[in-house]
């Protein structure tokens, strides 16, 4: 699924919960992950759940990993 910005959104929002530490700070970091929480329960510690800005902060970083990915996967 893209937006109009042409952001696959559930490969950024796969992304970001993976990153989920450019977000959160390390405490909160851990819990999220030995809870197994989703993107959507960063409203737990007080985070804005919209995609648009965090893609918007962190959008070099994503892309770059999205060309890393397609170019490691061609080898």
């Amino acid at each position: 699924m893209e937006t109009k910005d042409n952001i696959d959104i559930v490969e950024f929002t796969r992304w970001i919960t993976k990153n989920i530490n450019l977000i959160l700070n390390k405490k909160q970091t851990n819990l999220f992950r030995k809870m197994e929480m989703a993107f959507e329960d960063i409203k737990l510690f007080g985070k804005d759940t919209r995609l648009k800005g965090y893609y918007r902060l962190h959008q070099r970083e994503f892309e770059l990993n999205q060309l890393n990915w397609i170019l490691e996967w061609k080898d």
